[in-house]
């Protein structure tokens, strides 16, 4: 008699303990919606760069870009750049032209893989129609040079990659 109420207890246990298909299942949704949600958070830990904030815009005036491209690819002399490592400078020679007597516009230096570290600065040539841009307080890496200038008669637009050392 009191080995069946020992064996009951037993059983009883079992089929507390018993695990079947159903909690099988139930665990695996639970566990794929916490992996999920886990996903989520991640994802909006990220920030998010865009080639450029504007970026609409951009596109919308794309045949003007285009045009100032083809006007800096007609040029007899085209824009050099040189990056200096020994001085940490980046040499800018813009072309020169017969009606130009001021250049104006801007020289940006996009990161690629950072935001915070682009630059714009305003173009100021010397009389030889050169600039020296100083990189020795900026990120050293690789960076996009977009070169838009206006010798007077034309607009001009340069792109280049160069790595800062």
């Amino acid at each position: 008699m009191i080995l069946m109420e020992v064996k009951k207890k037993n059983q009883k246990k079992m089929n507390i303990l018993k695990f079947n298909w159903g909690y099988a299942v139930a665990f695996l949704y639970v566990g794929f919606a916490l992996a999920m949600l886990f996903l989520v958070y991640k994802c909006t830990e990220h920030p998010v760069d865009l080639v450029s904030a504007d970026y609409y815009d951009k596109e919308i005036k794309f045949q003007q870009q285009y045009d100032k491209e083809q006007n800096a690819s007609l040029l007899l002399n085209p824009l050099q750049l040189s990056v200096n490592s020994d001085s940490q400078t980046v040499v800018i020679n813009f072309p020169t032209a017969e009606n130009s007597s001021v250049l104006k516009g801007s020289i940006y230096f996009m990161r690629p893989d950072n935001s915070t570290s682009d630059k714009t600065i305003a173009i100021a040539a010397n009389s030889n129609h050169e600039q020296i841009v100083d990189y020795s307080t900026w990120k050293k890496g690789l960076y996009r040079i977009e070169v838009s200038w206006n010798d007077g008669v034309k607009e001009y637009f340069k792109q280049s990659f160069i790595k800062l050392n």
